[in-house]
């Protein structure tokens, strides 16, 4: 006869109701052997998670404006490359910022577009004439949404570099022209802006030569 010590009978009888909790009768031998289960759940992390930078969509707060930092983490979700916020404030009376990213052909750029349109309609956020559509045409390799107090510019990374709005609007001083009523004077002081800050070359299309004042009538806006 073996005789056990009074440690091995504590572990046996452990064992035996550990095993008797966890066997397919486990609600019954816990009843009838008056024995408490208790499980710990971890506390829950009350803080909010904030969004990630691959899945961030712009929340839908209706009558509240979209921000540039909500854009851009939108464009970023959406695989827009070197999107940046270019700080314009007293450079223009009613705009105060762009916002500059790179697409990968003109459809993601369109698609792009499309979202931060979506998003002001969904805010229902009037006041921004980008609630109407994109300015430019599907295919075009630089497209722009008007958020009121910001412009966004999405552009193709060729068509970027040749327009070089980051470089434009970093100017200490920028090309200007005064307005006139006169009609032949404010073409005339136009033109004269046009030959002395011409549109790059590698921007102009092969149709356009021979139209030296419409090629170079692009706006940096």
């Amino acid at each position: 006869v073996k005789i056990f010590s009074r440690r091995e009978i504590q572990v046996w009888n452990a064992q035996t109701r550990f095993l008797s909790l966890t066997s397919s009768s486990s609600k019954d031998a816990a009843a009838t052997s008056n024995i408490d289960v208790w499980s710990w759940v971890p506390p829950r992390d009350h803080k909010q998670e904030l969004p990630s930078k691959d899945n961030y969509v712009i929340p839908t707060l209706p009558g509240i404006p979209i921000t540039t930092d909500e854009v851009k983490l939108a464009l970023e979700a959406q695989g827009a490359e070197n999107v940046l916020i270019l700080d314009l404030k007293g450079r223009l009376s009613n705009i105060s910022h762009f916002v500059i990213g790179s697409g990968r052909s003109t459809r993601h750029i369109r698609k792009m577009c499309e979202s931060i349109v979506t998003a002001m309609k969904a805010r229902n956020w009037k006041q921004a004439s980008g609630t109407a559509g994109i300015e430019g045409e599907k295919h075009d390799e630089w497209q722009l949404v008007d958020c009121n107090n910001f412009l966004v510019h999405l552009l193709l990374p060729k068509t970027r570099a040749q327009i070089d709005l980051e470089g434009h609007w970093n100017k200490d001083v920028l090309p200007t022209i005064q307005f006139s009523t006169n009609e032949k004077e404010y073409e005339a002081n136009f033109q004269r802006l046009l030959e002395e800050n011409p549109c790059p070359l590698e921007y102009m299309k092969e149709e356009d030569f021979g139209k030296p004042v419409a090629l170079t009538r692009v706006r940096k806006l």
